[in-house]
């Protein structure tokens, strides 16, 4: 893909070093491009539908099991999305955790706080918003950039 002929690649790593006995944990997170396997994983909850006495179909969309499921889901979503964004940190092996089993995914949270300070599963779930979107800072730099380079070039002019 391109955007004003300049060819755009998948966004890069970030990365969190956190010191620990002498030596430095590297933590890698990636941004996750496509929810293909979490949505063939966990499919999207199915609207439930009454068909009114006249006949005319409506979706029920504030059904209370409706709504439970579909906050379940969510919460599975950001669930895989943390750790699929993680999965490219080198030896990185979950003690309860099974990628292919979303019900072991909540665990991600009870995995890091038997190793992790409070402070530090802020830095690595900071650094998963990090790879998977852009966060103000970034946005600010960019922004920053951009109109410095307007300046530049209207300064020549």
């Amino acid at each position: 893909m391109k955007i004003n002929g300049i060819e755009l690649s998948a966004p890069k790593n970030e990365v969190v070093v956190i010191p620990r006995d002498g030596t430095d944990l590297v933590i890698y997170a990636q941004a996750v491009l496509s929810y293909e396997e979490f949505d063939a994983l966990c499919p999207t909850p199915s609207v439930p539908e009454k068909v009114l006495s006249t006949g005319e179909v409506i979706k029920e969309v504030t059904d209370a099991e409706y709504v439970a499921a579909l906050d379940v889901w969510s919460d599975k979503r950001w669930q895989w999305m943390i750790l699929k964004s993680l999965e490219v940190t080198e030896g990185l092996v979950w003690e309860t955790v099974v990628l292919s089993d979303s019900d072991t995914w909540k665990n991600y949270k009870d995995d890091l706080t038997k190793v992790f300070r409070g402070s530090e599963i802020a830095r690595i779930i900071n650094l998963v918003y990090a790879a998977c979107g852009l966060d103000q800072t970034k946005i600010d730099e960019a922004t920053k950039s951009f109109l410095a380079s307007q300046a530049a070039q209207l300064n020549k002019e």
